[in-house]
């Protein structure tokens, strides 16, 4: 809530500015609010007793994990947490703007995942997913990845989230017959998911640049190539952070956490 909002609805008989010193001096700052998803009850016990199964796992036992997920990259992104110094009278200077295009300018879908080794194959979804389509990528890219990186299906968990589509049963039958184990997944947990990380640091790499992308062929074109050359310490750094994931999660009884 901002110092407006409680001076409105709580403290009339007092100045908007008093507010704000008051919440100051009881040190409070102003933070840009967090997005988290919304977790109902079920949602957050599912969550807390998936976190107190794996509790024990060690770094060593999340790298069999290969994690996997789709994610929508923008043409032109604008940062909302951007702030610039001007003069009164400059809001609209050409220079003191952000530039948004209609629609973001266009957007690419991508399916990736990722293993201890390094990232897996990135695979450009041009039409919406189905059952059948979401096999094909299984079994042309997750298991390009095992055979890249020499990964004995035998020896790994699939990670995926809820997505009905992605536990069908020709996706099921599709794993079982290569020997896949399915890791079991609590529903709205992209915080316990390492991949979502690798996905804003992709992000980051495609639009930091001097020349960003300016339309969605390019955009393809700068996500397979950042993507290819994602650090592998990053990596590593993912996959030691799960077990203090897996605490707070458990510490917050399966609530929303920082990651």
């Amino acid at each position: 809530m901002t110092a407006a909002q409680l001076h409105r609805e709580y403290f009339p008989q007092v100045s908007e500015d008093t507010v704000r010193r008051r919440l100051k001096d009881e040190g409070l700052k102003n933070y840009k609010q967090r997005t988290v998803p919304l977790l109902k009850a079920p949602q957050v016990d599912r969550r807390l007793e998936w976190g107190e199964s794996v509790l024990l796992w060690t770094v060593q036992n999340w790298r069999a994990v290969i994690y996997s997920d789709a994610s929508k990259f923008e043409v032109f992104r604008v940062d909302t947490r951007r702030r610039v110094w001007r003069m009164p009278g400059e809001a609209l200077h050409p220079q003191k703007t952000a530039k948004k295009v209609a629609h973001g300018g266009g957007s690419v879908m991508v399916w990736g995942c990722i293993t201890k080794s390094g990232v897996g194959r990135l695979h450009r979804i041009s039409e919406q997913l189905t059952s059948t389509g979401y096999a094909k990528i299984l079994s042309e890219d997750l298991l390009g990845t095992l055979s890249d990186h020499r990964i004995h299906p035998h020896d790994i968990y699939f990670q995926r989230d809820g997505d009905k589509k992605q536990w069908t049963k020709l996706v099921m039958t599709l794993l079982e017959d290569h020997g896949i184990d399915s890791l079991p997944w609590p529903a709205s947990s992209p915080d316990m998911n390492i991949i979502e990380n690798l996905w804003a640091y992709l992000d980051e790499k495609v639009h930091n640049k001097k020349k960003p992308p300016k339309n969605t062929e390019e955009l393809w074109e700068s996500l397979r190539r950042k993507w290819l050359k994602i650090d592998q310490k990053y990596i590593d750094n993912l996959y030691e952070s799960i077990p203090t994931r897996i605490q707070r999660l458990v510490e917050v009884k399966g609530g929303n956490t920082k990651y």
